[in-house]
């Protein structure tokens, strides 16, 4: 009785090794953002100040960004960037003239969109 006990309180610790370390690999694996992973976000710089700097922090197969500030949808400024995979760029823009109005920063890259506001 006591060898039945012993194998199984021993299958029972090597079982309980397996699946911890099957679960930590998957865990390490899932936790990296850019493992078989295709996205990227819009953050601006600083959200409390009058800046209207912001970053596009790429995980994507996308590089090319473009972007639109518009206010009331007009389009004051557009431009582009460009952000490798697994990078994040920061787009630098002046906030000069567009005090005391709410803003839309349009970014489209990958065929997909996003937009982030803000007001002065």
């Amino acid at each position: 009785m006591k060898t039945g006990n012993f194998l199984i309180t021993a299958f029972f610790v090597i079982f309980l090794a397996l699946s911890f370390s099957y679960l930590s690999y998957v865990e390490t694996k899932n936790s990296d953002y850019s493992h078989g992973k295709n996205w990227w976000s819009l953050y601006f710089d600083d959200p409390k100040s009058e800046g209207l700097s912001f970053y596009v922090e790429n995980f994507s197969d996308a590089e090319e960004f473009f972007w639109e500030i518009k206010f009331e949808e007009n389009t004051v400024r557009k431009g582009s960037t460009v952000v490798s995979r697994g990078e994040k760029g920061l787009v630098p823009i002046s906030s000069s003239g567009l005090e005391g109005r709410q803003i839309s920063i349009e970014v489209s890259g990958g065929g997909d969109s996003k937009k982030i506001y803000k007001n002065f």
